[in-house]
């Protein structure tokens, strides 16, 4: 087991079909979700951006790889 100090974080993705669980026809959709540990939050978020995710400048929202962007960003 790896031991880190720091940092850590989880990324849930922040899309409409992510937050309500449903997509457009009404089936159930599991939510995205990815984790990060480092020594910042530069190292974390440059772990989860590898990986294909995006994450907003103010920190606040996730988007997993091939997921919309909702419109009220």
């Amino acid at each position: 087991m790896a031991i880190f100090s720091g940092y850590s974080m989880d990324a849930y993705c922040d899309c409409d079909d992510c937050r309500t669980n449903t997509n457009a026809q009404g089936k159930y959709v599991k939510e995205e979700m990815i984790s990060a540990a480092g020594e910042s939050y530069a190292e974390c978020a440059a772990e989860i951006r590898y990986h294909g995710w995006y994450l907003s400048r103010d920190r606040r929202h996730a988007l997993a790889p091939g997921h919309i962007k909702p419109r009220q960003w």
